[in-house]
């Protein structure tokens, strides 16, 4: 049993990583598989409502971020469950393997004031920046700010994501495109 319990309207940082932190995405069509699954998971079919507004995400080779809000009882487990089940299964078919996909049961931390909220956005945001290390400064902030699975590129206005709850962001900040990264240099 989980010993966070999603409360309604509250917001949250759910995370998880491959198995022995190995790769979950091996190409594109991982990860646009894994993005499809996500906007299809967030929705009751049922009903007809998203269970969940997703915020922000990012993708990385061998783990995933996610900032969400619960908006039905139950929505977080639910979507992930369905997301974690539906992508593993796509995964292990597709490269021919059995057993567990992810190192555990998603992570959770409670997101409990607006300043954390950015806070955890931006963090999700700079997690790419690990990939560009190698490279000098111009070519990293280039291939930084065009890192294709991310929410950042949706709040930058350079990509109309459909993941992301447009109207949750405009909500909150009062902008769509509500956050600048900062230099982290200062």
């Amino acid at each position: 049993m989980r010993l966070l319990q999603f409360a309604m309207d509250g917001y949250y940082h759910i995370y998880s990583r491959g198995t022995d932190k190995r790769d979950i995405f091996l190409d594109s069509g991982d990860y646009g598989r894994f993005l499809t699954n996500l906007a299809r998971s967030k929705h009751n079919l049922f009903h007809g409502r998203h269970e969940v507004a997703l915020l922000a995400y990012v993708l990385m080779p061998n783990h995933f971020h996610l900032v969400v809000r619960q908006k039905e009882a139950n929505g977080i487990s639910t979507l992930m469950e369905r997301l974690g089940n539906g992508y593993a299964k796509y995964f292990n078919i597709k490269y021919d393997r059995s057993g567990r996909l992810f190192e555990s049961t998603y992570k959770a931390k409670v997101i409990e004031d607006e300043t954390y909220l950015h806070s955890v956005i931006e963090y999700v945001h700079r997690n790419p920046e690990v990939l560009y290390q190698s490279l000098d400064e111009n070519a990293r902030g280039k291939e930084f700010a065009l890192y294709e699975w991310s929410s950042m590129r949706h709040y930058q206005g350079l990509f109309h994501d459909p993941v992301v709850d447009e109207g949750e962001i405009a909500v909150i900040f009062g902008s769509s495109q509500p956050l600048a990264l900062t230099d982290p240099k200062g």
